[in-house]
């Protein structure tokens, strides 16, 4: 399958950890299928462009200010108190600024 193509902002982008893979790429494809091919960010379907030492400043710069929306899936098993890696914390931050609220999902 082709590489999908990189809009300059997404409508969606997805932050996990890594236990929780599975769920995210099935709810991940859902919404791509709806939205049109490369509309949403998952990591592993951009890897191509995530490449290099920059990969954490990427992931900033596409949950900050090259989406429209960021889903965050919170483990919780994940390990906060060794606090969050660039990614994620870039992504709590953008819906902290934009109004957004957190929503318990489970």
């Amino acid at each position: 399958m082709p590489e999908r193509p990189v809009p300059e902002k997404f409508l969606v982008a997805f932050s996990l950890a890594g236990e929780e893979r599975e769920l995210v790429q099935a709810v991940a494809q859902a919404v791509e299928d709806r939205l049109g091919r490369g509309q949403a960010f998952l990591d592993e379907w951009f890897e191509h462009c995530m490449a290099g030492d920059d990969a954490d400043l990427k992931l900033q710069e596409i949950y900050a200010r090259r989406c429209e929306l960021a889903v965050v899936r919170v483990s919780g098993q994940y390990p906060w108190a060794a606090g969050p890696p660039a990614g994620r914390e870039s992504a709590v931050n953008h819906l902290a600024t934009s109004g957004c609220q957190p929503v318990r999902a489970c």
